[in-house]
Formats: C-alpha cells, structure tokens, sequence
C-alpha cells in the first residue's frame, strides 16, 4: 500500500511539474527614450512565440531580433496593438528576419496606422536618419480576438468597448496584461491623444475594467525604469490621469497646468514634451 501511495504522489508530482514547464514565458526589451521607452513582449510557449509590438527605430528593432534568435522559439505571429509609429516602425527589420511569422492588428489599429503613416513618415524620417523604417508593413486584420500559441491563448480586450482603439493583450493562463497604449508608469503620461475630459473618462474606464481582471503582470507601455510590471502601472496611470483632470480644471492655462503637474511629481523630467502638449492641447492652444 505504501509503495502504491508512493507511486500515485510521485505521478502527480511529474505531472505538476509538466503542468508548470508547459506555462507561457515572457521577456521584455524596453527601449530608451529616443524609442519613448515602449517595450516589445516576446511571448513563448514549448516551441513557439508570438511578439508584440516590434519598436520605433531600426536600432531597438535589431534588439529584439537578437532576443527572438537567442529565444530558440518558432516565431509565429506579429501583433501591433496600436497605431502610434513606435508601435511598428520596426516592423519591416522584424519581418525580413522572420518571414513565415503572420503579422495582425485589429481594425482600428489598421485604420490609424492607413490615416498616419506617410505624415509620421515625413515628421520623423529627418529625425531618425539611418534609424527611421524603409517603408511601413500594413498588418493583416486579425479575425475575431484571440490569437493562438500552441495550447494557451492570447485575448484582444476592448474591441466591443466604446474605445475600441485602447484594446490591449490579456493572457488569461499567466493572468498578464501586455500591448496597447493604456498603461504607462514611473514618467509623465501621453496625454495629446486625449483632449477633453471624456476621453479622459472613458480611459479611466478601460484601467478599472483592466483592474477587474486582477492581473498578477502588467507590461506597462511606455516606462521609466524601476516598473515593478503589476497592478500598481494600472494605479499610478490612474492618478495620473486624475491629477490631470484637477489641473485642467485649477489652470488658467498650459503654463500653470504644467506646474500644477511638475509639484504633483517632482521627480519627473522638468522639460517633458508630452506633458508640455498634453497641457497645451487640453487647454484648447493647440489642436493635436
């Protein structure tokens, strides 16, 4: 009896530990900040992996491709999970490197990068130089809101909400948030795309709907260094954006809301362009 007990916690032990080995992995390459500090998530099963989004420059693009090849995986699938040009301007380096791997977005994302591309071609080409995209990879539309990688699944979240441009990556097996624009944390908060208080409002939205879901990672988009990658990114966006709110309020104007924001965070870098247009465009001096 005592070797049948034995044999029985010793199967269960072996299929714990096949249970565990079979888990989703993930790495992280976060630009610096002439790439705004975005991050790439390569993620890998057994065999295969799937990343997203794939960098502004030339430069941190060749990173990643270092990472997949060091990986060993099978890449898959590309995913760019929005249509800001630090999103997928290293698309075309990622492609040539990984031909057979498909690469999706949703609809919105596709729309925005068609509506974009060429004026953030012309903006940035001079300031990138050798580092700027060749030319621009238009995705493939990804039907439905999952992706596959071998027995685990990638959800799209959001695509029924009413911001279906903010949808992100959730990975319900590791309980991880990966992708989109929504999560920022340790720096000022992209503010420009969000111009009146209702935009604001329904991102707020997304990040509460985003807490519900009680993720033990969170990859924030766009970081400074020393992100802890877990709820408290959702948090801190949080405040901010509702600190925000206060100041747009208490201003007269884009210089006072800018300073009402520097005392909220002293710490952060003093000349910021994106609180700097942030406050301008949500003060009405300049349209974005």
């Amino acid at each position: 009896m005592k070797a049948f007990i034995k044999l029985v916690s010793l199967l269960f032990l072996l299929s714990t530990l096949s249970y565990a080995s079979e888990q989703l992995e993930y790495k992280i390459y976060r630009a610096g900040e002439d790439g705004f500090s975005l991050a790439s998530i390569l993620v890998m099963g057994k065999k295969d992996a799937v990343l997203i989004d794939t960098h502004f420059t030339k430069k941190d693009a060749k990173k990643v491709v270092e990472q997949i090849l060091k990986s060993k995986k099978e890449l898959k699938a590309i995913y760019i999970s929005h249509g800001d040009p630090d999103f997928y301007f290293g698309l075309p380096v990622i492609a040539q490197a990984f031909p057979n791997a498909k690469i999706y977005a949703t609809k919105p994302t596709i729309e925005h990068i068609v509506a974009t591309y060429q004026n953030k071609l012309e903006t940035w080409r001079p300031k990138l130089g050798k580092n700027a995209p060749d030319f621009v990879i238009l995705p493939e539309l990804l039907k439905g809101d999952t992706i596959k990688l071998e027995d685990k699944e990638l959800k799209i979240v959001g695509l029924d909400s009413n911001a279906p441009e903010k949808s992100y990556v959730w990975v319900p097996s590791i309980k991880a948030i990966f992708g989109g624009i929504n999560v920022v944390d340790k720096q000022h908060v992209w503010m420009a795309d969000n111009p009146t208080k209702e935009d604001r409002l329904r991102w707020l939205d997304i990040l509460n709907d985003m807490d519900k879901l009680d993720a033990k990672i969170v990859i924030p988009s766009h970081s400074a260094s020393g992100s802890k990658n877990d709820k408290s990114a959702i948090e801190f966006t949080k405040n901010y954006i509702t600190s925000f709110n206060n100041a747009v309020l208490k201003s007269k104007d884009s210089k006072e809301l800018i300073e009402i924001m520097e005392k909220e965070y002293p710490s952060f870098d003093k000349d910021s362009f994106d609180l700097s247009l942030g406050a301008k465009v949500a003060k009405g001096e300049m349209k974005w």
